[in-house]
């Protein structure tokens, strides 16, 4: 079964593991790996596909991939009465109001593994410990 969803895959390599792991987040422990970042997201692919068909197979609702979801670019937060203050106190510091040092703090903090963030693959090693023993 093919699926036309389009869910986000993160791909990042792991040191303990010695391979790149995926994670699919819309899709709660759909994990797999690849010893190649290509062999991952071919592999996220496949494990998607079977997450989906073994909730449709139980008639568990299937998650609708962030990518297919609507977004209103408005967002309530509740910050406790002291980060409030804080955040306060730099915006008037700073001539920015609450919602612009937000939106910094948010980007600053997405920045790194935002979508379509590749990293780097790490140098080759002798024997991966995924496949030793």
């Amino acid at each position: 079964m093919a699926t036309n969803f389009r869910y986000t895959v993160n791909i990042a390599w792991s040191p303990e593991d010695n391979c790149f792991v995926a994670r699919v987040p819309e899709l709660k422990g759909c994990v797999t790996d690849g010893e190649t970042y290509e062999e991952a997201a071919r592999n996220a692919q496949e494990a998607i596909e079977s997450y989906v068909e073994a909730l449709v197979a139980e008639k568990t609702p299937v998650p609708v991939p962030i990518s297919e979801q609507e977004f209103s670019g408005k967002l309530n937060v509740r910050l406790g009465p002291d980060l409030h203050r804080d955040v306060a106190v730099r915006a008037a510091s700073e001539g920015k109001s609450i919602n612009d040092i937000l939106l910094e703090a948010a980007r600053s903090s997405l920045k790194e593994g935002h979508v379509g963030h590749r990293p780097a693959p790490p140098k080759k090693s002798a024997k991966s410990k995924r496949n030793a023993g």
